[in-house]
């Protein structure tokens, strides 16, 4: 049996109760791209190094992870918080934005190849949102930054008029309107794309706007992406932003 132990900072996506006292984790990590981990025993008697508050969503460690040629899964042996406290854990908006990178992290990923610049992209994220309160645009800067680092950001071929055709990532005259941004929401992907330099970069654009600009861009991966699904806490994102 050939064993293999690999130290790597990761982020944590989601968990699934595995037993009594067990979780298998789905995590991004930087060495090994998206993995499954069965953390063991870590519910039930304290165990040395492992706590289940750990295990939260979008929670940063550095670990020590162990696979062997005989199981389809990880283990990991030992870990530790990269970021002390990780406050954004306890508040209530924090945290919900949290869940819904995981979620959108988890679904543009595929297992086991790693993203380097992804990864270190939703570092800087991740940091950004325990550092300070996330402006309400936070979500749209991140979903954009995450096209980049797939390498489908949107094309940045803009004119007056045109809108965003989320099939195809191209500015246009030429669309369905089902399956494009209006010109007002396109006009301002476009302000956050850096194309037009006349208008200022927007945080304070209307419910309404910020509602069709994170859906599109939803729309937008799940074209990009096979298998992408959408984020189950979007309705909370909604009401929260």
């Amino acid at each position: 049996m050939s064993t293999q132990t690999v130290h790597t900072d990761l982020i944590v996506l989601n968990r699934l109760r595995y037993g009594e006292t067990s979780l298998i984790v789905r995590a991004f990590t930087r060495e090994l791209g998206l993995q499954s981990y069965l953390v063991k025993g870590v519910l039930g008697v304290k165990k040395k190094g492992l706590r289940a508050s750990y295990f939260q969503s979008l929670t940063l460690l550095n670990a020590v992870v162990t696979t062997s040629n005989t199981s389809q899964l990880y283990t990991i042996k030992e870990a530790k918080p990269l970021l002390i406290g990780q406050g954004y854990l306890s508040d209530v908006i924090k945290s919900n934005v949290a869940l819904f990178m995981a979620e959108v992290i988890a679904s543009v990923l595929s297992e086991g190849h790693p993203e380097l610049d992804l990864f270190d992209f939703a570092l800087d994220q991740v940091a950004l949102l325990e550092s300070e309160k996330p402006r309400s645009d936070f979500l749209i800067r991140f979903l954009i930054g995450t096209t980049r680092f797939l390498g489908c950001y949107p094309d940045q071929e803009y004119k007056k008029g045109q809108v965003f055709d989320l099939n195809e990532g191209t500015f246009t005259y030429t669309f369905s309107a089902s399956q494009a941004l209006s010109v007002q929401a396109s006009a301002r992907l476009a302000v956050y794309l850096g194309i037009d330099f006349d208008k200022e970069t927007p945080h304070n654009d209307v419910k309404a706007m910020r509602k069709e600009l994170i859906e599109g861009l939803l729309g937008y991966l799940s074209a990009q992406i096979a298998g992408f699904k959408y984020p189950k806490s979007l309705e909370i994102i909604q009401s929260i932003f």
